[in-house]
């Protein structure tokens, strides 16, 4: 698999090594705790926006259930920018890495809470050899020292 991975990481750890902020604009329809955020989001409007405002990357909810977002946003987004995408979703199988991939995203985000050791480890491999960054969400210490082993 031949498509190209923007840098989402090496763009982040850019900014940071200029003493810049580092922003990455979420693009989400919906929130389980609020509803929707707006029904009728424009993907070409919010994308647009906030490249123009200076995201340094975006991240895109494509999860159906809880935030009524799917891998199509992601398509669109990518053809709309040429900035990095992180897929926001839970992750917990290989086959979804893959399918992040086709659809374009440069990086995936893993829970530690979501997954046991055993299945983060493979979920990493995996993304590293389809050229995935991987952003990883710790919520303790112990999952802190999962991420860093």
């Amino acid at each position: 698999m031949k498509i190209s991975n923007r840098g989402f990481i090496k763009v982040l750890k850019s900014k940071i090594k200029n003493n810049q902020v580092a922003i990455i604009a979420e693009i989400k329809r919906c929130s389980p705790s609020k509803g929707y955020l707006d029904k009728n989001l424009n993907l070409n409007t919010i994308t647009f926006d906030y490249e123009n405002a200076g995201a340094t990357c975006l991240s895109v909810l494509t999860d159906k259930e809880f935030f009524k977002g799917s891998l199509d946003d992601l398509k669109k987004v990518k053809e709309l920018t040429n900035l990095p995408i992180l897929r926001k979703d839970f992750i917990i199988d290989e086959s979804q890495i893959i399918e992040s991939k086709i659809a374009g995203a440069d990086c995936i985000l893993l829970i530690i809470a979501a997954l046991s050791e055993e299945k983060f480890r493979k979920l990493m491999e995996a993304s590293k050899k389809l050229n995935l960054d991987v952003l990883v969400e710790v919520h303790d210490e112990a999952e802190l020292e999962i991420a860093l082993k």
